[in-house]
């Protein structure tokens, strides 16, 4: 038997220290192991629970447990003669908040509890969901006629060339089905993200932050080639999205893109000052969370916001305080590195509203 024991979530820097220490006792032995690995929730306290920092858990956890026969038992309380209850707040949070259901029925973790968990009053707007893109999109089974081409992690772009019979055309389809599977995304995620809007806020900002949203989900599923996590919190004023997949993220992406090594710094930065034709690429995603009007680029005086990119080792906070820098000299951007790498790549928007 192996115990794992998750004691703080605040932030994505804590899944890599997780990671690197606590995992470190099964990382290695996935394949000759047989022993039954346990994950105990008992120590982390209520106040400590960041939704991007669970949304990133699952995944992560998601990610080793296909490489495992097994899913892990999970605890909310000490397995070891009960020295210690489940906190109903907690218990009742990461139910309210579907990471137990949604587990439990990824069977990514088989959940041992002693007692059925409490429905508190907790914010109804909080939730994670797994986005299956193939299943939610009827574009996405027109292109991938068959399963194994998904399986298998074939390309969008490739399809799209055999079956388009001119290869002048071959750009315009693509964009095209992009477009189609993106639709198709927006009408699946809509509900989940326009509930933490209110009326009086307008559907201005609600509706960049769905198209935003579903870009992030589309890049995934295209480039990364997985379904992602997606996780929306409301608290207050405050409105957290979050999308996290464990894809091949960016440094691979854009290796496969320019034919040459790039450090994981540099893949970082070079994804966050993409501009897409139509708008919705992530530096366009940083403009509009922080809170600032294009093309004047004039501070908006309905929110602001902060974005925070992970892939990899490395973990970008983007603000008011250092988007210019991002965009006049990108070279003195600050990165965090964890010194830890996690297969991926996370977007977070954290938005308050004025």
């Amino acid at each position: 038997m192996k115990l794992i024991r998750i004691s703080k979530l605040e932030s994505i820097k804590d899944i890599h220290y997780l990671v690197k220490n606590e995992f470190s006792v099964i990382r290695d032995e996935l394949d000759s192991s047989s022993d039954e690995i346990y994950i105990a929730f008992n120590d982390i306290g209520l106040g400590l629970i960041n939704l991007s920092a669970l949304t990133m858990l699952i995944c992560v956890l998601g990610s080793i447990r296909k490489k495992y026969e097994y899913p892990f038992i999970g605890y909310l309380e000490s397995h070891e003669k009960e020295m210690f209850y489940a906190d109903p707040k907690k218990a009742s949070f990461l139910k309210s908040s579907s990471f137990i259901n949604l587990s439990q029925d990824l069977r990514i973790i088989d959940w041992q509890l002693k007692k059925s968990i409490p429905d508190l009053d907790f914010n109804p707007n909080t939730g994670i969901l797994l986005v299956d893109v193939p299943a939610i999109s009827n574009s996405v089974k027109y292109y991938y006629k068959e399963s194994t081409y998904y399986d298998k992690g074939v390309l969008l772009y490739n399809l799209v060339k055999e079956i388009t019979p001119l290869i002048e055309d071959v750009e315009n389809e693509y964009e095209k089905a992009k477009s189609e599977i993106k639709k198709d995304i927006k009408k699946y995620i809509n509900n989940d993200i326009s509930k933490v809007f209110t009326d009086k806020e307008g559907r201005s900002l609600k509706d960049k932050v769905i198209s935003y949203a579903s870009e992030m989900i589309l890049n995934s599923f295209i480039h990364g080639r997985v379904n992602p996590y997606l996780a929306v919190q409301r608290t207050g004023k405050l409105i957290s999205i979050t999308i996290c997949d464990d894809g091949i993220g960016f440094v691979k992406s854009f290796e496969k893109l320019h034919k040459r090594k790039i450090i994981g710094k540099q893949a970082l930065i070079n994804a966050c000052m993409h501009r897409s034709n139509d708008s919705y690429g992530i530096f366009d995603v940083l403009v509009s969370v922080i809170g600032i009007d294009k093309p004047n680029f004039v501070m908006t005086d309905t929110h602001h916001g902060f974005v925070t990119i992970s892939n990899d080792s490395q973990i970008l906070k983007i603000t008011r305080n250092n988007l210019q820098t991002l965009i006049e000299d990108p070279d003195k951007i600050n990165t965090y590195d964890t010194g830890q790498l996690i297969r991926g790549v996370r977007v977070s928007m954290d938005i308050l509203i004025k």
